[in-house]
């Protein structure tokens, strides 16, 4: 993979890099998020978040570069490292100060028609915001300010001009996540529509996969763990009726977004991007014949690299290049199909994130893959079975060309981003349906230890 601060290429297994001593391990995702939230498909445009134009699928192997953009639960990005600032005196902290919080939990503190949210309901959305905001910007956490080993109430959101502190950062996303998808929840409720059977399946099974989920984890039981994670007297309840809001929001709002899509012509599609086009022209794409994503075999092999040496010599490439021109002619010479590319790919490759697919990658987008992989994935001249080399940061690869989306890039991409804006105007005009109110003298946030897990 590459450095995700100075995208050196790093040797697998590497984690520091030589060039800038940037540490590229992942921050650990909180235990319980991985058992639940992560099966749960959350819109982006749900919670008001950045549409992304690019949503290929991210992967760290030898191929991929980690420069992609990634779409952000919060708006808390790009502060400089080390940045610090004394938090000021008039900001407040929800954080309880006592020592037995119970009595603050059944206390309702914001209104949306007739859905209450209680204290103890309100952790578990301010918790779950910190969480994901860890998940998706894994290491790049400590590059937007955030340091879990400080209280959240401590410590100054840089990007905020009042001064803001980290816990009113998350708060005002646990506030309008859940605002949003309560909105889209008490819609489907009106107009009687309720949980597909996959989705109360879901939901039926979950306490028992939680509590399988937390042994393995090395708690007692899904009790426990919640407590872990969201504090003091929050219970697996809680915890329920806050996926079942979400199951049944993500549902309504797919199922609204699928009726907007069947009605959705191509004309309409092509006049939105022509109307937008200095926007989509910001990402690289234009409305040309680039497909919107390619399916794409190699086999990679790795320009070695000497001991304490940054970088591999001219003669390490060649010899990379070499071994990877005899290995195409060995392809060649046979039956130079896909099957026995995938089974030499599985024998030869040295990129472990395609080696137990036959140096398969599906759905690649332009701007997930290093640039020289790309440019060969994405020339137009390339048809099914067209294979090649290329050679790039890691080495040379060996190439196949699996086959292209019939759909373009720049029409995938304009659907996605109209449905989308038509999305976000159904969910202003669900807000506006159902307003809400939120006691901040009544909130009473759980302590909890952020340093778990790292």
């Amino acid at each position: 993979m590459n450095c995700k601060k100075c995208q050196a290429p790093l040797d697998e297994g590497v984690t520091v890099c030589p060039q800038c001593g940037f540490d590229n391990r992942s921050v650990n995702k909180k235990k319980l998020t991985l058992v639940i939230v992560g099966a749960i498909v959350v819109l982006a445009v749900v919670v008001g978040l950045v549409i992304m134009l690019t949503t290929g699928k991210k992967d760290d192997s030898a191929e991929t570069t980690a420069s992609n953009e990634t779409t952000a639960v919060t708006d808390g990005t790009g502060t400089t490292e080390g940045t610090e600032a004394p938090v000021p005196v008039d900001r407040p902290s929800y954080t309880f100060q006592g020592e037995d919080i119970s009595a603050e939990l059944p206390k309702v503190v914001a209104k949306m028609g007739d859905a209450e949210v209680t204290n103890a309901w309100m952790n578990v959305w301010y918790w779950s915001a910190y969480y994901e905001y860890l998940n998706q910007y894994g290491a790049y956490a400590a590059y937007t300010g955030l340091d879990p080993q400080k209280e959240l109430d401590q410590q100054v959101y840089a990007m905020s001009d009042e001064g803001k502190t980290w816990q009113e950062m998350f708060l005002e996303q646990a506030i309008m996540s859940w605002t949003r998808y309560q909105a889209l929840s008490l819609e489907a409720q009106a107009n009687g529509v309720t949980l597909s059977e996959e989705g109360q399946k879901q939901l039926d099974s979950m306490e028992k996969d939680m509590n399988e989920a937390a042994k393995k984890a090395g708690f007692e039981d899904a009790q426990k763990m919640i407590e872990n994670d969201f504090g003091q007297g929050i219970t697996l309840e809680e915890y329920k009726k806050y996926v079942q809001t979400i199951l049944q929001a993500s549902e309504y709002y797919n199922k609204l977004t699928e009726e907007k899509k069947s009605a959705l012509t191509d004309e309409q599609v092509s006049q939105y991007f022509d109307d937008n086009v200095e926007k989509f022209a910001e990402y690289g794409i234009a409305k040309d014949e680039t497909p919107a994503f390619v399916d794409v075999r190699h086999i990679l092999i790795k320009a070695e690299v000497s001991e304490g040496a940054e970088a591999p010599t001219e003669e390490q490439k060649k010899a990379a290049h070499d071994k990877a021109q005899s290995i195409l002619d060995q392809w060649k010479a046979g039956e130079a199909t896909e099957e026995s590319f995938a089974a030499l790919a599985k024998e030869q490759t040295e990129d472990p994130g395609s080696k137990e697919t036959g140096g398969l990658y599906t759905n690649v987008r332009k701007g997930q893959m290093v640039k020289e992989f790309e440019q060969w994935c994405f020339d137009p001249a390339h048809k099914v079975g067209d294979s090649g080399l290329v050679d790039s940061p890691y080495g040379t690869h060996v190439m196949y060309f699996v086959k292209a989306s019939d759909e373009t890039l720049w029409m995938q991409t304009g659907k996605e981003m109209y449905l989308a804006e038509e999305m976000e105007k159904v969910i202003t005009g669900l807000l506006e349906k159902y307003p809400h109110e939120v006691d901040y003298d009544a909130l009473a946030l759980t302590k909890v230890n952020t340093t778990s897990g790292y």
